[in-house]
C-alpha cells in the first residue's frame, strides 16, 4: 500500500523489479487473509465447543449482540472477504487493487482489535450471580480515541517525511546505477 502511494506521490511508474516484489507480497497477503479467516473461525468454534461461559457470551456479542455490526460488516466483510475477492479477481496483477485491499485489511484489523478490547469490557465477570445485564455498555473515552488518532497521524507523518527526505535520495541512487 505504501509503495503504491509513494510512487503515486512522486508521479512515477513502478519499476519491474518492484512490481515482481509486490506480486509476491500480494500472494502472501492473500495467504495471510485465508489464515486469518481460518483462525477467526477456529476461535469461535473453540468458544462454543469447550470455552467458558464468559467466552461464549463475548463470542455471541460478535455474532448477534452489540458488536455484531462491527464484526460482520467491518471485520469480516470489509477486512477479510472483500479484500480476498479483490485479490483473486485481479489475479494479483493490479497494484491499485492490492493497495485498496491492503487499506481494507487495515480497517478490518483495526475493528478486530477494537472488538477484542470492547468484548472484554462488556461481558460481566460475575454473569449469572447477580441480577446483571447480559452485556454492559462501553464506549471508549475521548483520550482513547485521541491516542488512536495520534498513532495514525504518526504513521502518516512518518510516511510523508520518509518520502520527502529518503524517497528522492534512494530514487536518485537507483538512476545512477
Amino acid at each position: 500500500m505504501f509503495t503504491h502511494f509513494a510512487y503515486k506521490l512522486r508521479n512515477e511508474k513502478i519499476p519491474h523489479h518492484i512490481l515482481k516484489g509486490l506480486h509476491s507480497a500480494g500472494k502472501i497477503m492473500a495467504l495471510v487473509l485465508f489464515l486469518i479467516i481460518v483462525a477467526t473461525s477456529w476461535r469461535f468454534i473453540s468458544f462454543f465447543v469447550g470455552g467458558a461461559e464468559q467466552g461464549r457470551l463475548a463470542a455471541e456479542s460478535f455474532l448477534k449482540g452489540p458488536l455484531a455490526i462491527n464484526f460482520w460488516i467491518f471485520e469480516i466483510t470489509i477486512g477479510l472477504v472483500v479484500p480476498l475477492i479483490i485479490l483473486v479477481v485481479s489475479q494479483l496483477k493490479s497494484v491499485p487493487s492490492k493497495a485498496i485491499a491492503a487499506m481494507m485489511i487495515l480497517v478490518g484489523q483495526f475493528f478486530q482489535r477494537y472488538d477484542l478490547v470492547v468484548a472484554g469490557q462488556i461481558v460481566p465477570q460475575s454473569f449469572g450471580w447477580d441480577d446483571l445485564p447480559t452485556y454492559f455498555s462501553y464506549i471508549p473515552s475521548l483520550a482513547e480515541f485521541m491516542v488512536t488518532l495520534g498513532g495514525m497521524c504518526v504513521v502518516g507523518a512518518g510516511f510523508l517525511l520518509g518520502e520527502r527526505f529518503f524517497g528522492q535520495k534512494f530514487n536518485q541512487k537507483e538512476h545512477h546505477h
